[in-house]
């Protein structure tokens, strides 16, 4: 367990500023989708944060690549508005089992489209939850295209690394 905590400070020690300059990046891109989504998108803006923990974190992930964080979160806001087609009430028992079929149709799609990007299954299930809207489709199009754009200018000029996909998925 000494050695885990001493490889971690190690780590630490050599990346603190890479590592404050990324969580300043998603910090600021999850405050301007709060400002656009506001309160009452809460589990759409969750699943934004997971996408910046996947984009910042791990930038060559074959998931965070800009395909994948527009395309999954676009196949995410198509799978959720299936479920507006329906009558529903948020709480009955039908609506979880539409809830968990929307996920799985998103999952779907995106392995049919070589667009995954696991947050994106949180964007269906806020759409079918919390109800689709012209501003929250903007709003998820704008941040992931957003959040796509600030990764490529952070990866390429800050840290010199490639924002292309690297089958070793290291973070920095």
């Amino acid at each position: 367990m000494k050695t885990y905590f001493k490889r971690v400070a190690r780590r630490f020690a050599k990346n603190w500023q890479n590592y404050l300059i990324q969580s300043f990046y998603a910090t600021f891109a999850i405050f301007i989708v709060f400002l656009v989504l506001g309160m009452a998108h809460t589990i759409i803006v969750a699943s934004i944060a997971s996408s910046c923990f996947v984009i910042f974190v791990m930038p060559s992930s074959p998931t965070a690549q800009p395909k994948n964080l527009v395309g999954g979160h676009i196949v995410g806001l198509a799978s959720g508005s299936l479920y507006t087609f329906f009558a529903h009430d948020a709480v009955q028992p039908t609506s979880f089992i539409f809830y968990a079929l929307v996920v799985g149709i998103s999952i779907f799609l995106m392995i049919l489209t070589d667009t995954e990007h696991p947050p994106a299954a949180g964007t269906a299930l806020g759409v079918a939850v919390q109800g689709f809207s012209f501003n929250v489709v903007v709003a998820v199009v704008m941040s992931t295209i957003v959040l796509s754009i600030i990764a490529r200018l952070c990866f390429t000029t800050k840290f010199g690394l490639s924002y292309e996909c690297d089958k070793n998925d290291k973070a920095l």
